[in-house]
């Protein structure tokens, strides 16, 4: 789906991540990245082609990077993340593909800032695989 602001692409795709989503919104600080694949020009010379499929060639067109991602940013909302404001990292790709798609990737953040100290540290000891 193209960026577009209506409402009902915003419905369209809450309909689509509504499958796949957890059973309750993160809570925590989360990333989330998205790679459009947007579709191959019909007259493109045949020597572009390939460079185009590795990304050594990517789209300089519209829709802009920022439009893609508030976009999605807003159809998550309530769905994947509590709140738009909880999206602390992100990343947006464009890519030329032969089957036009956006992925979706959001990943839930250990939100040290809400831990008591003795337990952040604990935590942080484990993700690195050392003893505190």
């Amino acid at each position: 789906m193209m960026y577009d602001p209506q409402g009902k692409d915003k419905r369209a795709i809450r309909q689509i991540v509504q499958e796949k989503a957890p059973p309750v919104p993160f809570q925590n600080p989360c990333a989330l990245k998205i790679t459009a694949y947007l579709p191959i020009p019909k007259h493109t010379p045949q020597w572009k082609l390939e460079f185009m499929r590795t990304g050594w060639i990517r789209p300089r067109v519209k829709p802009d990077s920022t439009n893609i991602l508030k976009l999605y940013e807003d159809a998550l909302t309530g769905i994947w993340f509590r709140d738009d404001a909880l999206v602390v990292d992100t990343t947006v790709k464009k890519l030329y593909g032969t089957t036009p798609r956006i992925e979706i990737e959001v990943m839930e953040l250990v939100d040290f800032g809400a831990m008591k100290r003795d337990e952040a540290k604990q935590v942080w000891a484990d993700m690195m695989g050392v003893r505190i």
